[in-house]
C-alpha cells in the first residue's frame, strides 16, 4: 500500500498537539477532575489546552476515517476484522487490564507524599482504592476511550457500507456536510449540562461525544472518496483561522459556565455551544487541508515517528502522570514543569518504542 506522507504529518501533529495537552491540564486554573495533579495553574495553559481540545481528538477521528475508507475495500470483510482485532481491539482490553489500572493507582499515590511512593503498603492501598475508584464508576477507560469508540465505530460502519449511506452522502458537497455536522454536533450538545463536547469517561458510550466523534469518522472517509474537497486546500489557513477567532469566543463563554445568575445565562449557553461546534469543525478541516497542502512530504524520520506514534499514544499519558506526581515537591515555575513533562514524557515514550522493536526483532529471530 502506497505510503501517503501528509497522513504521516497530521498523525505527529495531532499526537504532538495531544502530548502538549496532557503535559499541561495540571497546570490549569481550571481545576480537571479526570487527573490526579492539580499544581497551582496559569490561565495560559487553560486557553491553549482549550483551543487544542476543540480538535485534536477530531482530527484523529478523520484519520482514522480516512483510513478505514482506504483499507477496507482492499481486503476481505474477514480480514478485515482480524486486522482489526489484532490492531485494535487487543490493544484496548490490553490495556484496560495493564495501563488504566496503573492510572487510577496514581489517584491514590497522590494522596501520599512522594517518599511513602515505595512503600509496599501505600502501593497496595492506592492501588486497591484506584480499582474501587473504577468499579464505582462502571470502570473507566481513561485515554484508551478513543480505542472504544473506533471499535463502535467500526461495527456501525461495516453496517452502514452495506447501504446507500455513503453513496448519497458523496453527492453532498462540502459545506453542505459541514453545516449538517455542525446542526448535529450542536443538538447532541443539548444532551449534556456542559457547554464543552467531553471525551466519555467510562465503558458507558455518551450521547453527545459519540455523535460528535462519529460524524468525523464519517468525516474521514468521505475525505477519501470524495475528491470535491482539493479546492478548500487553497482556503484551509483562513479556514483554520477562523476557527481559532471563533474557538477564543467560546473561551470566554465558558468563564460564566458557573455564573448562573447571569441575566443573559441562557444566551450565553447557546453562544457557547454554538461557537464550540463551528470552531471545532473549522479548526479540524482545516488543519487537514492546510497540511495536505504545505506539508506534503515526509522523511525517514517523521515516518518513524508516525509510526510509533500509536505506541506513544497508548504509554504516553501514564508517563506523564507520574511525571506530575513526581514534580510536584519542585518549587519550580509551572512553565519549566510542563516542558519537563513533555519533553522528558515524550522521549521516554519514544524510547520504548525503540526498545520494543528491538525485542521484537530479536524474538521473531529466535
Amino acid at each position: 500500500m502506497q505510503r501517503i506522507a501528509y497522513l504521516d504529518n497530521i498523525r505527529n501533529f495531532a499526537n504532538a498537539l495531544r502530548m502538549c495537552i496532557h503535559a499541561g491540564v495540571p497546570y490549569m486554573v481550571t481545576v480537571s477532575d479526570m487527573w490526579p495533579v492539580n499544581d497551582k495553574g496559569n490561565w495560559t495553559f487553560d486557553f491553549i489546552i482549550f483551543e487544542a481540545h476543540l480538535f485534536v481528538m477530531e482530527l484523529f477521528f478523520l484519520v482514522a476515517g480516512f483510513m478505514f475508507a482506504m483499507q477496507y475495500p482492499r481486503k476481505k470483510t474477514i480480514d478485515f476484522i482480524i486486522n482489526r482485532l489484532h490492531r485494535i481491539v487487543i490493544p484496548f482490553i490490553a490495556g484496560m487490564f495493564f495501563l488504566v489500572p496503573f492510572v487510577l493507582m496514581l489517584f491514590g499515590l497522590s494522596k501520599h507524599p512522594t517518599n511513602q511512593w515505595l512503600n509496599s503498603d501505600v502501593i497496595i492501598r492506592s492501588f486497591n482504592d484506584g480499582i474501587d475508584l473504577g468499579l464505582q464508576n462502571f470502570f473507566p477507560t481513561a485515554h484508551l476511550w478513543f480505542l472504544y469508540y473506533l471499535i463502535l465505530f467500526y461495527i456501525l460502519s461495516l453496517i452502514l457500507v452495506r447501504t446507500n449511506f455513503y453513496t448519497l452522502l458523496s453527492k453532498v458537497n462540502f459545506i453542505g456536510i459541514i453545516s449538517f455536522g455542525c446542526v448535529i454536533s450542536f443538538i447532541a450538545m443539548f444532551f449534556t449540562d456542559k457547554w464543552i463536547i467531553e471525551n466519555p469517561l467510562t465503558l458507558l458510550p455518551e450521547t453527545t461525544s459519540f455523535f460528535h466523534f462519529l460524524l468525523f469518522f464519517i468525516g474521514g472517509q468521505l475525505l477519501y472518496n470524495n475528491s470535491r474537497f482539493k479546492s478548500l486546500e487553497s482556503y484551509a489557513g483562513t479556514i483554520f483561522l477562523g476557527g481559532l477567532a471563533i474557538g477564543l469566543i467560546a473561551a470566554f463563554c465558558q468563564l460564566s459556565y458557573e455564573n448562573i445568575d447571569h441575566p443573559h445565562y441562557s444566551k450565553i449557553a447557546y453562544l457557547a455551544r454554538a461557537s464550540y461546534v463551528v470552531s471545532s469543525y473549522m479548526l479540524t478541516y482545516g488543519c487537514w487541508f492546510f497540511i495536505k497542502k504545505n506539508f506534503f512530504k515526509t522523511t525517514p524520520r517523521l515516518q518513524y515517528v508516525a509510526n510509533a506514534s500509536y505506541w506513544i499514544y497508548l504509554v504516553n499519558m501514564p508517563i506523564v502522570m507520574l511525571l506530575h506526581l513526581l514534580l510536584i515537591p519542585l518549587n519550580i515555575p509551572i512553565f519549566i514543569k510542563f516542558l519537563l513533562v513533555l519533553f522528558l514524557a515524550g522521549f521516554l515514550s519514544l524510547w520504548s518504542y525503540s526498545l520494543k522493536k528491538i525485542v521484537k526483532n530479536k524474538l521473531s529471530r529466535s
